[in-house]
């Protein structure tokens, strides 16, 4: 099966953008399918944008292709990552990060701040709403209680239109706390026929790649980690799929 279109969503494990110095795991699944790909993935950004990056897209791609002629694949982050829209742009709430925030639905652009209105917070930013924010409103279950809604919201809609998913955690935190009533009757709706067979990249990387971190980051997975993830657990599971 061949595919026009492969579309990849995630935080910075998922970032091919030009001027990343990893090589993630999405340039090599698209050098398999050999096929156009689109980034929709961004450093910092928690699954809410993920989701509506991916959806936003691919909503995007139906215009000019057919549901057959797209494959998407998703990295899901921490849960405890979010984000909210504000209208009025001041100057505070630019560049609150080197890769730019905030940001827009559309693939990223650091010089486009005309429609950026979407705001990131992280635990370990400096600004004063993420400080707030954590302060006072955060709670761990809340934040996966989203998280599974964020993941059910993105199958729907992919299902709706017939579009070929798959779906991968950058860690195995992402769903920690699945003991919890609020968030299990939640997580048990989520389709994990479509997730890889794996608790999340970065773990695989440490037990399973026999290859080192790079030393300048013992964070992400490596150019040749990416790649051999790619060959031994990510092109398998879609031969298994009968997606390719």
């Amino acid at each position: 099966m061949s595919y026009q279109l492969f579309i990849s969503g995630g935080c910075s494990a998922s970032f091919t953008h030009p001027t990343y110095r990893h090589r993630s795991w999405p340039v090599h699944v698209a050098k398999l399918l050999k096929c156009e790909h689109q980034d929709t993935a961004l450093p910092a950004q928690g699954n809410g944008m993920i989701s509506r990056r991916v959806m936003y897209a691919v909503e995007q791609a139906l215009k000019s292709h057919s549901a057959a002629d797209i494959l998407v694949g998703v990295f899901w982050t921490g849960s405890e990552r979010h984000e909210f829209y504000n209208d009025q742009i001041v100057k505070e709430f630019v560049d609150q990060s080197h890769w730019g925030n905030p940001i827009s639905l559309r693939s990223y652009d650091p010089a486009d701040r005309k429609n950026s209105h979407w705001i990131l917070i992280n635990p370990h930013y400096v600004k004063q709403y993420s400080e707030t924010y954590y302060r006072v409103f955060h709670d761990s279950i809340d934040s996966e209680i989203k998280t599974c809604e964020h993941v059910l919201r993105t199958q729907w809609y992919l299902e709706k239109h017939n579009i070929k998913y798959f779906m991968g955690t950058f860690t195995q935190e992402t769903f920690s706390r699945l003991e919890h009533p609020e968030v299990s009757w939640l997580y048990a709706q989520i389709d994990h026929s479509v997730f890889l067979p794996v608790n999340g990249i970065r773990e695989w990387a440490i037990k399973s790649s026999g290859l080192e971190f790079d030393t300048d980051d013992d964070y992400h997975p490596s150019t040749a980690q990416n790649q051999l993830f790619t060959d031994q657990v990510i092109w398998p599971f879609l031969k298994e799929k009968h997606y390719v």
